[in-house]
């Protein structure tokens, strides 16, 4: 039998999350907590386990909250029994607690039952029962619920019901379940077990968007800049780009760059081009390396610099980026930012043209023809081994 700990170390943030309502003056609810008050034991409880960080005290608390009818608190003793903290661990008298809790009508704890039931963790496995205490849970607006039915209808756990599913994760996202905005809007705009709808994925990626997510904001910048589900909107694009960009998001940050530099949705400003794409290269964006060290290079919204141009290349040239071997090699041939070497610059540009690039093939014999037969060996040694290595380093 599976142990419960898993499962509930997962969810266990469900009961905090659902009681960490604003609890008052610490003396209000101490001295309603004294005279029996199970709301203000129970309040006080969850203040010594999750502000004060005191399991005793927030047992102590818990147990006082369920001797007064408190449902809530029971739910909560049930996990603090089965994972043993700050009491002896015993799943009978845990589970014993939980399927109390659930019975009457606390849909956190059937939340928890039904997990327990579909994993077969402290019960006997039983899809039909942990189908009735999610469905149970769910109809009450539980949000972990209604999530967790619509994923089991989707990936057939209950039997597959495609309209079920969606109708309960469109439930769940109505009530700010973000995993459920995700999937949904994932479905819709991959037309996967729903019918697709461009549109409606757009919606929930803009709820997403703005309620913070960042990877939704690249997403609604993109959808705006393609006009895929709503109407093609530059300014708009840049908006979400830019939001994302704050955020440290990466890409956003070579593409705020890219649309400064290129003046769409935005006033055209090489400057802060120039900053944003040094934000994402800093970031570890391979392609804002490409366009700093372009910028460098011809001295777009910088002083130019081949030096630096030549260190923001290294890194995609080293990741097998073509355009980043051609240029670097480029470099080398004329030293230019780095010392002039005829092996290195041959590397690079022989290691480009694989790529195809017939204008990369065209320039090995030029240089070929300014090498010695010791430069040339040499730059065939290193590009076997960055061939060697590379192959490893991919699988390929």
């Amino acid at each position: 039998m599976k142990e419960l700990f898993a499962i509930l170390s997962l969810i266990v943030t469900l009961l905090s999350s659902a009681n960490s309502r604003a609890v008052g003056r610490s003396e209000e609810i101490l001295s309603l907590a004294r005279n029996g008050d199970k709301n203000a034991q129970l309040k006080l409880a969850i203040r010594y386990l999750k502000e004060e960080r005191n399991v005793p005290e927030a047992i102590k608390w818990f147990e006082e909250s369920d001797k007064n009818g408190s449902i809530e608190a029971k739910g909560y003793l049930a996990l603090f029994y089965l994972q043993g903290n700050g009491v002896t661990a015993d799943q009978k008298k845990g589970m014993s607690l939980l399927n109390d809790a659930a019975e009457k009508g606390d849909p956190y704890s059937m939340c928890l039952l039904s997990l327990a039931y579909l994993e077969g963790a402290g019960v006997e496995k039983d899809l039909q029962k942990a189908q009735e205490w999610e469905q149970k849970a769910a109809n009450l607006g539980n949000t972990e619920a209604q999530f967790n039915l619509g994923m089991h209808y989707l990936n057939g756990i209950y039997g597959t019901n495609n309209a079920l599913a969606i109708d309960w994760l469109e439930k769940a996202a109505s009530n700010n379940d973000t995993n459920a905005q995700k999937n949904l809007a994932i479905l819709y705009m991959k037309g996967e077990k729903v019918a697709k709808n461009e549109s409606k994925a757009a919606q929930w990626y803009q709820k997403l968007a703005e309620s913070g997510d960042e990877k939704s904001m690249v997403k609604m910048a993109k959808l705006y800049s393609a006009g895929i589900g709503v109407p093609e909107d530059k300014k708009e694009a840049f908006k979400w780009f830019h939001k994302a960009a704050m955020l440290q998001n990466r890409e956003a940050q070579s593409a705020v760059g890219y649309f400064y530099e290129s003046g769409i949705g935005v006033e055209k400003n090489n400057e802060q081009a120039f900053y944003w794409y040094k934000c994402a290269a800093d970031n570890h964006d391979i392609e804002a390396m490409l366009n700093l060290a372009r910028c460098y290079s011809l001295g777009i919204g910088t002083d130019k610099d081949c030096k630096l141009a030549a260190q923001y290349l290294k890194k995609p040239a080293e990741k097998g980026i073509a355009q980043a071997q051609a240029t670097l090699g480029a470099l080398y041939a004329m030293g230019n930012g780095v010392e002039k070497d005829l092996a290195t610059a041959h590397m690079w540009i022989y290691l480009a043209s694989q790529s195809g690039n017939s204008d990369d093939k065209e320039m090995l014999p030029k240089l070929e023809s300014m090498m010695s037969n010791d430069e040339i060996s040499r730059s065939k040694e290193m590009a076997d081994k960055w061939l060697a290595s590379h192959k490893k380093s991919t699988g390929s």
